[in-house]
């Protein structure tokens, strides 16, 4: 009897364990990383507007009806480049006028030159006064006066006309036409506006709980495409003293340089730029994936003999990839990715390493 219950009792232990080994959960696998030292970097990120140093805005000097504009907004212009060109037919009719004027008292001062030569002959001979060659020199000499005008006058009417031609003063590109052909231009009203494409900076405008961490000569990250590899390495030139309002939000501008490629950019194209900001020595670090809340304190989950921990720990400085650690977790020792999953205290885990 005795032992027939000893056998039941052995049997019972050993189908206990049987099932205790069948039902124990398998390991969870997790990915592990190390806390390391390196710099830990964060980015203020904005957009930018490429901008000319100088902008000109060019007018007509005279007012008139606009014929022509051979530019788009975009495109590249050269010194005496035509710009604009004004309704010249008045102007061009005048210069006939001016031009028949002068061709006309041309013929008479060669005609007048003739009747000199002439009288002088007569005069030596006798025939008439000195008086009466007088007065043909006098003649002479009233026409000459006369052409002197009237070639002057030529000379006005072409100057109109080139007046009426606007031409751009620079190598730059056109930003802004503000008029069409068949509109009336006033003379010195501002109507097509020229960037100067050989020296660019961005203007990149700051929130004021941004501007605060800028300074001058920071390095800065120009992207010349949205999603592109393409990247400018340039810095901050100069932070604008002057706040600006819009609606209820308070900006700063800020200057940044555009050295490298400028001739690929051209002005008013928008950029994104990214300041860089946080800590450039190197400190404990872990990537910001493990990072986790328990009873509103930063916490991550540690790997110890197989079994999870949740480790407080505190912060410094928070970058784009790596957070700071400044107590918590040491040097060396592994923190788990969570990747979706929850964690409870005390979890059976199998590390993998992260890639």
């Amino acid at each position: 009897m005795i032992r027939s219950r000893a056998i039941l009792i052995a049997a019972a232990v050993l189908c206990a364990s049987v099932m205790l080994l069948a039902f124990k959960r398998p390991p969870l696998v997790v990915t592990a990383v190390r806390a390391d030292i390196g710099p830990v970097t964060s980015y203020i990120r904005a957009t930018g507007r490429v901008t000319g140093l100088d902008d000109v805005r060019l007018g007509v000097a005279l007012s008139g009806t606009i014929r022509t504009i051979p530019v788009a907004v975009g495109d590249h212009v050269s010194p005496g480049q035509e710009l604009l060109q004004l309704d010249d037919k008045d102007a061009e009719q005048q210069l006939a006028a001016d031009e028949i004027a002068v061709s006309s008292i041309n013929a008479n001062i060669l005609h007048q030159e003739r009747t000199l030569r002439d009288l002088h002959a007569d005069y030596v001979a006798g025939a008439v006064s000195r008086m009466q060659v007088q007065q043909a020199r006098e003649n002479l000499s009233l026409l000459h006066l006369q052409r002197q005008r009237a070639e002057a006058q030529v000379n006005l009417t072409r100057a109109r006309i080139l007046q009426l031609t606007l031409r751009s003063p620079i190598t730059g590109i056109v930003t802004d036409i503000a008029m069409r052909p068949g509109e009336v231009a006033i003379a010195g009203q501002p109507i097509i506006t020229v960037s100067d494409s050989e020296n660019l900076q961005v203007l990149a405008s700051l929130e004021q709980d941004d501007v605060q961490d800028i300074r001058v000569n920071m390095p800065v990250q120009v992207l010349l495409d949205s999603g592109s590899e393409r990247v400018l390495q340039e810095r901050v030139l100069r932070i604008e003293p002057a706040i600006r309002k819009e609606g209820s939000s308070s900006y700063t501008s800020v200057w940044i340089s555009l050295n490298s490629l400028a001739h690929r950019l051209r002005p008013n194209q928008q950029v994104d730029v990214r300041l860089e900001v946080g800590s450039h020595e190197p400190v404990l670090r872990l990537p910001l994936e493990v990072l986790t809340t328990s009873n509103g304190q930063t916490a991550v989950w540690t790997l110890n003999r197989d079994t999870l921990h949740l480790s407080p720990i505190k912060t410094g400085v928070i970058g784009d990839r790596f957070v700071e650690v400044i107590s918590g977790v040491s040097l060396g020792e592994t923190a788990v990715l969570a990747e979706g999953r929850t964690f409870k205290e005390g979890d059976y885990a199998r590390e993998v390493k992260a890639p």
